[in-house]
This record gives C-alpha cells, structure tokens and sequence, in this order.
C-alpha cells in the first residue's frame, strides 16, 4: 500500500489504537479475586495461571501474548503513518496526524511498560528491563529487538506525548472521542506524570482540563443510578459519546464483560468478603453504606455470591467500548498529586485535595462533601492495617515512599476511591504497584476466609508479567523469576 495523502494517513491512523484491553490480566493479578472453594472448575487455564501469578503459556483472549501482539501491532501503524508523512514533506495540514501518531505511539508503549515491566522509581528504571521503544515499521522478516530500560521508555514516551500534544487539532477529527483529542491527550498526560511521580506536572495537565474554558463536566453518576434496574441501558450511558466526562473512548475486541470475571462464575473472583471488608461495599468517605454510593454492584450470580458492577458494555461481535479517559480520574490524579506535595509545599495542598475529593464525592455519592479532618481520622487511627484474615481497605504502603502521617490517610483514601470507581477497568494493579502494596491470595468457603495460599511482597518479580514466550525465543531477555 502506498500511503501518499492526506485521507490514506488519516485511515492508517484508525489502526493505530489497540483493539485489546489490559483489564482482563490486571483485574486478575490484583487484590480484587479469591479462590472460590465450592466451586471447582478454573473459567480458562489463562486465568487461572494469571490469578496464580504464573507466566502464562497459552494466547486466548486477552493473554498477556495477544496484549503484546496487539499493542505492537498499533505501534507499527502509527509508525507507518508517521514515515508517510516524512515522506510527504510533513506539510502543514499533515501536521495534526503527527501528533496523534505521536501519542498513539507513548500511548500503546506507557501501556507495555506498566504491564510487562516494574514500575517507574528514580533508584533501579535505570537497569530495571523495559520494552522494545519501536520507532520505525516493521519491514523485515525477523527482526531483533533489545529491551530498552524503563527509565528509557519513559523518557521516548515522554518525548513523543509533549511533542505530538501541540500538534493536535480536533477541527480534522471525525468523531474526537474516539481518537486522542486534545483532552483526551491532556489526560493521558495527567496519568504518564502521576505514574512518574512529577506531580506538579500532574497538577498542571489537569488543571488545563479541569479549570479551563468550557471545562467538561463531571459524570452524573445519579443519573446512572435511575438506570439501576435496567442494567443495558445503564452499561451504554457509562460509555455513551455524548457524556462529558467520557475523555475518549476505546473499542476492544474481547470478552471481558461478559464471559471474562466480571459475571461468569468460576473457581477465581471478585466475592462478598472482599466488597464487604476492603472495597465499595465497606463504609467510605461516601457514607456508612454501599447504598450511598449512586453506582455499587451486586451479588447476584453462583452460590458464593459473586460481584459484578455493571458498566461496561459488550456489543455485537464482542466489542466493548471502554471509557479510556475520564474526568473522574484527572479530577482524583490532581487531588493525588496535591497530597503527594503537600510536604515539599505545604498543608495547604491537603486543602485542595479535600477540595478535589469533595467535588468527586457529590458526583459519586450522596455525601456532601469531606473535611481533612475526616479524612485523616478515618484512614488514619480509626482504620487498622490490612491482614489477609482481617481485611481492610488500608494496605500498608512501600516504606520506601516515605508516606506517612495525616499524608499516608489521605493516600488511603484515594485508593480506596479509585478502587471503587475503576473496578473491573484494569487500574487496581498499577495503583498497587506504584504504591508497593502487597497481595494474599485466600480461599473463601460459605462466606468466609479459610486460609492464606500464596502472597506476593512487593519485591516480587512477578509483578512485571512475563513477556511472550515467542520474543524470548527470538532472544529476547525474559523477566527474572
């Protein structure tokens, strides 16, 4: 194919986003499943070798092999769009297609990095392996890639995201949402600089969505809830186009919400024990129940109560349409960000974060709003430590971040916010390894926690998921185990 216009670029650039979703591989990783004792049958040998931290051999639905496949594959066509439009002379009217090119390409890499490799820190992304960084379309049979470092991989995608951001226009967009508007791009700045740790540039990308002219707003999360009862419709609202808060949207190809852990019971998932002790259905800064949270989930399915939330949409031929960016996330990034300054600039920046959380809480909940004291007493000496066999939603942080204090309860409330607000959307398990947080695997019969079975710390190399077993045959250093 020759690729030697305008409208060829803008067709070549469809392709340049994933049709896979991570969400499946990190829901399963994470905190949020148990073994499910009474019932005995695995869903698929890729979920449970993914819930037993295993590298994974098999490439059936959204395994960590067709993940790799798939980003890649957007990868290559973003590079493809980018050589053409070098090749055109990159005219001015070429120049907004190099900038979604350009965020498409960190795009689909920041997703690699945080799945395949160890988190971002400034003391070992120097050596810690990263991603191939693929600049250029693949044109050879069998070519060979070098693991960069992650602390490359974030610099390239760095690069590309502050360099394509200026180069957008939504004027040439046929449908914004479902591309990198500028919005859109802005947030995915807000996520790349929390994952970072640069929170004033958190700080800054949101602020520009957030305070800016015609500023989007947030979700009505109340109106979701007079859906309650007719639960496709509400599943289509959560993704509709026309709903502000709705950034971009993604379409995946997969059979995560419905086949996948969100609703078929199996020996693996999300229950009653770990809703009702460390989740949504815990009292929070929403209220004393579940009730007053405006979207909350049910169990409903199987003999041991199994827990869905249901949001996200399957259509015909197994798309789903995923809200990829959200006002709700920039709004609690900056928020995250407040905190995390607020011992270099003051407590000041805790005010704000109330401020932030407050505004998010009368969208999400019937609460009012919340005061620092609240937040502090709450997460703070009211709230024990998390133990595998007295759970609570207050995980003990990497001490190595140095949180502590009135700091550390505003942290666990956020992540205890986020947990609720982005389950079954694949969030948990970066948030747990950007904070250290470790995970008890348990088994749970009639209601209750039987025992411990396998526990991860948070110096396990497993929490970098394996790359293909196909790339470490072609030489490709694995991950250690």
């Amino acid at each position: 194919m020759v690729i030697d216009s305008e409208e060829k670029v803008r067709k070549v650039l469809v392709n340049a986003y994933p049709a896979r979703h991570w969400a499946w591989v990190a829901e399963y990783s994470c905190d949020e499943t148990d073994l499910l004792s009474y019932l005995e049958v695995y869903r698929d040998e890729m979920s449970r070798q993914v819930f037993h931290w295993e590298d994974v051999t098999v490439d059936i639905g959204d395994s960590p092999l067709v993940l790799w496949t798939d980003y890649y594959n957007a990868i290559f066509h973003a590079n493809l769009a980018l050589e053409s439009i070098g090749e055109m002379g990159e005219t001015e009217n070429l120049m907004p297609y190099k900038g979604e090119a350009l965020i498409c390409r960190a795009f689909c890499h920041f997703i690699l990095v945080n799945i395949f490799c160890n988190h971002y820190n400034t003391e070992t992304s120097g050596i810690d392996p990263g991603v191939p960084y693929v600049t250029a379309p693949e044109k050879n049979f069998n070519p060979r890639y070098d693991r960069e470092t992650v602390e490359t991989v974030y610099r390239k995608i760095e690069e590309d995201l502050t360099t394509g951001l200026p180069l957008l226009d939504d004027k040439i967009l046929q449908v914004p949402k479902y591309h990198f508007n500028r919005l859109a791009a802005l947030a995915f700045a807000s996520r790349f600089y929390l994952y970072k740790s640069e929170f004033e540039k958190v700080i800054e990308y949101s602020s520009e969505i957030l305070d800016g002219p015609g500023a989007p707003a947030l979700r009505d999360w109340k109106e979701l809830k007079e859906l309650e009862h007719q639960d496709y419709r509400r599943r289509l609202r959560y993704s509709d186009i026309s709903v502000e808060a709705n950034l971009m949207l993604g379409s995946f190809h997969g059979l995560w919400s419905t086949y996948g852990g969100m609703m078929a019971p199996s020996r693996i998932g999300n229950n009653l024990i770990v809703q009702q002790t460390e989740g949504m259905h815990r009292s929070g800064l929403w209220g004393r129940s579940y009730m007053d949270i405006h979207l909350h989930g049910d169990f409903s399915v199987g003999l041991e109560p199994y827990f869905a939330v249901p949001k996200i949409c399957t259509h015909p031929g197994d798309l789903m349409l995923i809200p990829l960016f959200t006002t709700e996330e920039v709004l609690l990034n900056r928020a995250e960000a407040y905190v995390r300054l607020s011992g270099e600039k003051g407590d000041e920046c805790l005010d704000l974060a109330t401020g932030d959380i407050s505004t998010f809480l009368r969208a999400y909940s019937t609460q009012s709003g919340v005061t620092r004291e609240m937040i502090s007493i709450f997460y703070g000496p009211a709230m024990d430590y998390y133990t595998w066999d007295k759970p609570t939603p207050k995980k003990a942080l990497d001490p190595a971040l140095g949180i502590n204090g009135e700091v550390e309860a505003f942290i666990h409330a956020l992540l205890h916010l986020r947990r609720s607000v982005f389950i079954h959307e694949g969030f948990r398990w970066f948030d747990i390894k950007r904070y250290g947080i470790e995970i008890y695997r348990r088994e749970i019969e009639n209601g209750e926690i039987i025992s411990q079975t396998d526990f991860m710390p948070r110096t396990d190399p497993r929490r970098a998921i394996q790359i293909p077993l196909y790339a470490i045959k072609a030489g490709m250093k694995p991950n250690p185990r």
